[in-house]
């Protein structure tokens, strides 16, 4: 995903620019990050996710089964959508498709990007979304998974060092204060698919920065579970380095990505360390492009995986189900339509989303998309 995903994103920053939505302008707002989230109507709960001792999930005293979707808005300008004040209705309707695809979680990304000048991580409005998002599943009853993935393309546009844990600090302080305790946050993510370690004194390095950020977080915001970031290439490069990342103060998540064959392959593995070391592991991302096909295989092979897109979300699923991973969250919910597209709506996947409904945490209410017009 990292070479689409870096197209998408100079794409969206080039419409951010000509559209006149660089953040550095909203920045002259006072961001609601800085002072601890309110949602109106709704009441803030002592409940929280927590994982149990053998690796599941639990909420309100009860093991519970999270499925849901990616909320790039791909189709509503990617990026530049979240520095638009008008983009609730879109956030409305992403959620509201929770209740056609069964889905109790949803997972924001890509708010910036790494090529916008200008851009600063307390933009106003992208957090005036994201507080709309966060109370929008509170009042649903729903849960959103706090990735901080994006400060990595803020450092990355600014020409700052990604993997320097003071760079992140500031945000981290502000964030953990501002959600603290707040029921509809599974759990924080923080940095996604860093480049993997080759050498011991890189695991090393890295193990540092992840247990910074974690323990940072976990110092203002000690209810929420911690997973250091949706991990991916975890067979390449030194030996076992995922374990190091794993196996730092508060993390109680692991968090994997499904791209290729090799990721399937090697599933197993993670699950057999996690399960024996008290860790939930989640299926964070899993995805796979639209010409794959959609309940009949297009003949192409794609990543080493001969199987249309139905077969891809329904062996994630079966992982989920035989109790390996907690949660399966896939890449993409938008009306996008196109060979390279990896995502789902009914013009591109009927197929594939029988499989979703069939598998889904809850039980579909809705016959009918919610999304935008596909």
């Amino acid at each position: 995903m990292e070479l689409l995903d870096s197209c998408r994103r100079i794409a969206a920053a080039v419409a951010l620019l000509l559209l006149g939505l660089s953040p550095a302008s909203a920045h002259t707002l006072i961001s609601s990050v800085y002072s601890p989230l309110s949602c109106p109507g709704v009441t803030k709960l002592r409940a929280h996710v927590t994982v149990h001792s053998d690796g599941t999930l639990w909420y309100k005293k009860r093991q519970i089964k999270f499925t849901g979707y990616t909320f790039y808005p791909a189709d509503d300008g990617g990026t530049p959508a979240w520095h638009q004040a008008g983009f609730s209705g879109y956030i409305d309707k992403t959620l509201a498709n929770e209740a056609y695809l069964g889905a109790n979680l949803v997972r924001p990304t890509d708010q910036f990007d790494n090529v916008t000048p200008g851009q600063q991580w307390d933009d106003a409005t992208v957090w005036a979304n994201m507080d709309h998002l966060v109370c929008a599943a509170a009042q649903r009853g729903t849960f959103v998974e706090l990735d901080l993935s994006f400060m990595g393309h803020v450092l990355t546009s600014q020409g700052m060092d990604v993997t320097h844990a003071a760079n992140w600090l500031p945000m981290i302080d502000a964030v953990a204060k501002h959600y603290a305790g707040w029921q509809s946050i599974a759990w924080v993510s923080f940095y996604g698919e860093p480049a993997y370690p080759t050498t011991s004194s890189q695991v090393t390095a890295l193990s540092s920065f992840y247990a910074t950020l974690l323990a940072e977080y976990h110092k203002y915001d000690p209810a929420h579970a911690l997973t250091p970031g949706g991990l991916t290439h975890t067979m390449y490069g030194q030996q076992n380095w995922w374990q190091a990342v794993a196996s730092v103060r508060y993390a109680s998540i692991f968090a994997y990505k499904v791209y290729n064959l090799d990721d399937e392959n090697y599933l197993p593995t993670i699950y057999g360390w996690t399960s024996t070391h008290g860790k939930a592991l989640i299926n964070e991302e899993f995805g796979m492009p639209q010409s794959q096909g959609d309940g009949t295989w297009s003949g192409q092979t794609f990543n080493g995986l001969k199987v249309d897109r139905a077969d891809f979300y329904a062996w994630n699923y079966q992982q989920q189900n035989i109790g390996r991973t907690q949660a399966s969250i896939f890449w993409n919910d938008s009306c996008l339509v196109g060979p390279t597209d990896y995502d789902v709506n009914p013009g591109a996947g009927p197929a594939t989303i029988g499989v979703i409904r069939a598998n889904a945490a809850v039980t579909p209410t809705s016959s009918t998309w919610s999304g935008w017009s596909c």
